[in-house]
């Protein structure tokens, strides 16, 4: 039997839960996400000889190093969005909390078996970073022009944040390179 183990990421912790092919919990784990946390997903998986993953929105960077350690292992991912988690808690009435979540997540996949594996290759690694760095400084150049109209043109440090909007417009020119 594949034991389906749903996941909750979140920037400071991580919920698995493990369902059956039924629906049926056998058990959940909440760590931080730190690299003991980490571990002890993996230790919490083992039990499961046979296992698959759901981990709603399996592309966040905070949860990229652990998906990054499944892959390697070749475990079977799946990607649920968090629309179909939102979906499904919302047609079960359930009250949120990171365990239901994470259950949640584990239903999503047991209710939509055709949903595709998570499959990255190095390009697409690649692609997702460079996204990520660019949406990082399209906002720090945004942050920084709002910034700008804080100081007069003879401050110090009109000059400062001027040489900074230059460098990132000229970073963000050669990412969409």
């Amino acid at each position: 039997m594949i034991i389906t183990l749903g996941m909750a990421p979140h920037p400071g912790s991580h919920t698995v839960a493990a369902l059956d092919s039924n629906g049926a919990l056998l058990g959940s784990i909440k760590v931080l996400n730190s690299s003991t946390g980490l571990a002890q997903l993996h230790q919490f998986a083992s039990q499961f000889a046979s296992r698959r993953w759901a981990i709603e929105g399996a592309g966040n960077r905070f949860v990229a190093q652990f998906v990054n350690e499944l892959l390697a292992k070749e475990e079977a991912i799946y990607p649920i969005p968090p629309s179909l988690t939102s979906q499904y808690r919302s047609r079960r009435g359930a009250k949120k909390n990171d365990q239901v979540d994470a259950a949640n997540v584990a239903r999503a996949l047991l209710a939509n078996p055709q949903l595709p594996r998570l499959q990255y290759s190095d390009q697409q690694r690649e692609l997702q970073e460079l996204s990520r760095a660019q949406r990082r400084l399209s906002e720090q150049l945004t942050s920084n022009r709002s910034a700008l109209s804080e100081f007069p043109e003879q401050s110090p440090v009109h000059a400062v944040i001027e040489e900074v909007i230059r460098t990132l417009v000229c970073q963000l020119g050669e990412l969409e390179r």
